[in-house]
């Protein structure tokens, strides 16, 4: 059967998601001036109905224990309006396993996000799975809404084990797909569009599996209304469609796809997301990966106001109070122009090796901890996209996510690789821009430590590279002919572990 995989603790997985009942229910927690999170809401008689809430979802005494919380709360007044507003007349008729979704998309784990760190999109979950958006409105701090609906009116409670903010309404999660928001007649040629590209079950789909796991299956998606068709003359698909006379229905050599490909991309970005570009990039501006083979969009950050290709003849921007619009599985946003594909200007590049499937799937990826430092993890060799390897004798575990920190390895995690006496080991790059870039790499250096082999699209590159001393290095300049995919490849010369953090392609102007 397969199982989905929820980005969140153990413990808590145990406590909400298997358990019936609650875990805790006989054991008796003092109550003193510094509380937990459910006793801090339990002695405020404005919350009983969420404490109501929180007991139907077996999650009471889950709140009193353990990790660490994030939690949106409601009063009575709210709740009272939620049930309304969905036909109940009391907690009571919920449904035990809605009570418990409602809850759980309240409650963020392992985190206390203070009020002053809230921008934009939250990278941490949700127990239901799923990420939040808090933005300010009219107001500035005193006007936070949560996915543009609810007000926190009450910032930063702290509880012994948690933050707690209060908002006016209680939450509604999110159900729609990017398919839904897009399929509806502001953007009926759009949409008419995505469907004659058979991307209609792509934008639709929540999750994508990897093996028997299955993932979030997050993508963005820049939107054109009709009304921008117009101005630009196209007033039916068939006057899109006579733009690009090689249509051929699902296939993604046709310019007709990779035009509406090239509006989705493989990512969950918010307009925060968006415009954060490495403080370390050349420039302000960043190129991201599209739905079109090897098509890149440019992005630059012209003075806190998002540029798509600025060098193409027409730069498309966000429109205005269209943009950042949540999904459950990815944003769309609503653009100004029609976005044609245009060739990415060079563009600094920070690969990580890390940045995989068969490492994304794993319960501490990203979550390093002093507890965990130095742990190496295993990989799904079988359900592997975008790695191979070979090493004589053949080992699954020749490859390994590791959790390391004090290294200088960004997120404090890096790929490690036990190749042996005779091994190699390759992977699928991003795409990158045409250009010339200087090379650099980021990587674990010290004593007895393996010596490899650089291979860029099966040409060596650097030499010999020696896995014993610091922990960053250039390696020189290489030259990309045409903006497309590559491969690198890593070849024993020595034999010894080798962990990489990232490799780093600057443009040379």
């Amino acid at each position: 059967m397969r199982k989905i995989f929820i980005l969140i603790t153990t413990v808590i997985i145990g406590l909400s998601m298997v358990k019936c009942d609650d875990p805790f229910e006989n054991q008796v927690f003092s109550a003193y001036e510094d509380q937990p999170i459910s006793l801090w809401l339990n002695s405020r008689p404005e919350y009983s109905e969420w404490v109501k809430l929180l007991k139907k979802a077996d999650l009471y005494n889950a709140l009193n224990v353990g990790t660490k919380f994030t939690c949106f709360v409601a009063d009575n007044n709210a709740v009272a309006a939620y049930l309304n507003n969905n036909g109940y007349q009391s907690v009571e008729e919920m449904d035990d396993e809605d009570a418990r979704y409602l809850m759980q998309f309240h409650i963020i784990p392992d985190v206390a996000y203070e009020s002053v760190s809230f921008l934009g999109k939250l990278e941490d979950k949700t127990l239901s799975g799923d990420n939040l958006t808090v933005k300010a409105e009219e107001g500035g701090i005193n006007a936070y809404y949560i996915n543009n609906y609810a007000r926190i009116i009450v910032k930063d409670q702290e509880a012994i084990n948690g933050t707690l903010h209060k908002i006016d309404k209680v939450l509604n999660p999110v159900v729609e797909t990017v398919w839904d928001l897009i399929n509806n007649d502001r953007y009926s040629i759009f949409r008419d569009a995505i469907k004659e590209c058979g991307l209609q079950e792509r934008l639709n789909q929540k999750e994508r599996y990897f093996g028997e796991t299955a993932i979030r299956d997050y993508k963005t998606v820049f939107v054109v209304s009709d009304s921008i068709f117009a101005e630009n003359d196209i007033h039916t698909l068939e006057q899109l469609k006579a733009i690009y006379p090689d249509v051929k229905t699902g296939s993604d050599s046709s310019a007709f796809y990779k035009y509406i490909a090239y509006h989705v991309i493989p990512s969950f970005s918010d307009f925060t997301d968006l415009g954060t570009i490495n403080k370390d990039a050349v420039d302000k501006v960043k190129n991201v990966p599209t739905f079109a083979p090897n098509e890149l969009i440019s992005i630059a950050d012209i003075k806190g106001t998002l540029v798509f290709n600025r060098t193409a003849d027409k730069p498309v921007h966000l429109l205005t109070g269209k943009y950042d619009m949540l999904a459950n599985n990815g944003f769309v946003h609503e653009i100004d122009g029609l976005l044609p594909v245009s060739p990415a200007e060079a563009a600094s590049v920070f690969w990580e090796l890390t940045d995989y499937d068969a490492f994304k799937i794993l319960p501490d990826y990203k979550k390093w901890s002093s507890k965990l430092d130095g742990n190496k993890y295993s990989i799904d060799r079988e359900n592997v996209v975008g790695i191979r390897w070979k090493t004589v004798p053949d080992d699954d575990n020749a490859v390994r996510y590791y959790l390391r920190s004090l290294q200088w390895f960004q997120d404090d995690d890096a790929v490690t690789m036990s190749l042996g006496n005779v091994g190699w080991a390759e992977f699928d790059m991003p795409v990158i821009a045409k250009g010339k870039y200087k090379v650099s790499i980021k990587y674990l250096g010290y004593n007895a430590r393996g010596t490899g082999r650089f291979y860029f699209d099966g040409m060596p590159f650097g030499g010999d590279f020696a896995f014993t001393s610091n922990y960053s290095k250039d390696l020189g300049e290489i030259t990309f002919p045409e903006q497309t995919s590559h491969v690198f490849k890593i070849v024993v010369v020595k034999k010894g572990d080798m962990e990489i953090d990232q490799f780093i392609f600057k443009p040379v102007k």
